[in-house]
């Protein structure tokens, strides 16, 4: 028997949280934690006008990296606290904060250890997979998410893919499979709920949540041994097609597709109608709002739950839309601001505001729209076959 062919899509090793304290934002891991005093008895404006300065030089605080390069944003105060952001090779935000003329530069420990935590934690799930397929007899190789873009080739030429990090991973790589490969994904670094109860006054303490993901590193052997022994069979996960003035683009939405002006606090303006079989089943509807959301079953636990909509049974081939607060829909269209499309059904929506964005999965997938064009989406689409955890069969 041929050797089974596999392909690894790995997660950055950078770590992104969803949130931490209020005076951090998008932080990145960093190689190291350290505190750096400094004494100085100049006035706090003219300490803020020097540590600007300084990071004005290429280098100044790059302990880790001697590449980094750091720009300086503007500088805000939150009662005695400075907070200078820093961007570069390894951002972070730094804290300075005056205490009996000591000013202390500092990163805040927890958060970073937490996020040092999670870089180890995914780092050591990729090096246990790629260990247990070196005792298999299969060929595999890895790749990196961040070396794909819109423009990658489609993958081909394997029987297998496998995602190490979490429901982005997996939707990113859906955006280059079609029908025939199925893909495995393991959760790399599960949410810890006593970790989050005792981070939960500080910062959001929440990992990745693996909704689509069979494995994690418990159980990756004894799933992947399942699979290529034929014992474990991939599901029919549908998606979505979206064609943009009649040409279809090249990625299927796996989650959902969100049409919306590009500046959320714009109006977003359009029209649509529902269609079976090129004809229309539903009223015109007209509406102003923060945009038109449609998500496939997989996406309906997402952010179309958050937004008020309902869980659908992960098989099902229906589509579900939903108008983004609607403003003053009126009782004529208030009931078509949420509903659901049938496999034989598409929705076909025109866009009536100068600017506009197709996101598709998230914001990293995204078409331009401009007035006037037409955009529609259906559950016309190849599906993608997912090893599925036991209990959203069941």
């Amino acid at each position: 028997m041929a050797k089974r062919r596999l392909l690894l899509m790995l997660k950055s090793l950078d770590i992104h949280p969803y949130s931490q304290l209020d005076l951090l934002s998008r932080t990145t891991t960093p190689r190291v934690l350290f505190f750096f005093f400094v004494f100085i008895r100049y006035p706090p404006k003219i300490w803020k006008f020097l540590a600007e300065c300084a990071l004005l030089l290429p280098g100044v605080f790059s302990f880790w990296s001697l590449n980094a390069l750091f720009h300086p944003i503007k500088t805000q105060r939150f009662g005695r606290f400075f907070v200078v952001p820093v961007r570069g090779k390894v951002p972070f935000w730094c804290l300075m904060k005056c205490q009996s003329g000591l000013w202390r530069l500092a990163l805040n420990a927890e958060v970073l250890g937490y996020l040092e935590n999670r870089r180890k934690v995914h780092e050591d799930a990729i090096n246990f997979c790629q260990d247990v397929l070196r005792k298999k007899v299969v060929d595999w190789q890895a790749i990196c998410g961040n070396n794909l873009s819109q423009d990658s080739q489609p993958i081909h030429n394997v029987d297998l893919v496998v995602t190490i990090g979490g429901d982005g991973t997996l939707l990113q790589a859906s955006h280059f499979m079609d029908d025939s490969i199925p893909v495995l994904g393991v959760n790399s670094d599960p949410t810890q709920v006593q970790e989050v109860e005792e981070f939960s006054e500080e910062f959001d303490a929440s990992r990745s949540t693996g909704h689509l993901c069979a494995a994690t590193i418990g159980n990756f052997e004894q799933v992947l041994d399942d699979i290529l022994d034929d014992r474990r069979t991939p599901s029919n996960l549908s998606r979505m097609s979206i064609c943009l003035n009649s040409q279809l683009l090249p990625t299927y939405a796996l989650n959902d597709a969100l049409l919306a002006h590009p500046c959320p606090a714009t109006v977003s303006r359009c029209s649509f109608k529902i269609k079976r079989e090129g004809h229309p089943c539903s009223p015109l509807v007209h509406c102003r709002s923060s945009g038109l959301r449609v998500s496939t079953a997989a996406g309906s636990t997402a952010a179309m739950l958050s937004a008020g909509g309902f869980a659908m049974p992960i098989l099902s081939q229906d589509l579900q839309y939903m108008v983004r607060e609607p403003i003053s829909p009126g009782a004529a269209y208030s009931s078509l601001m949420h509903g659901l499309l049938k496999p034989d059904q598409s929705m076909v929506a025109s866009w009536f505001s100068k600017d506009g964005v197709i996101y598709i999965d998230g914001s990293d997938v995204s078409y331009s729209i401009k007035y006037g064009d037409t955009i529609e989406m259906s559950s016309k689409a190849p599906v993608l076959k997912v090893f599925l955890p036991h209990h959203l069969l069941s």
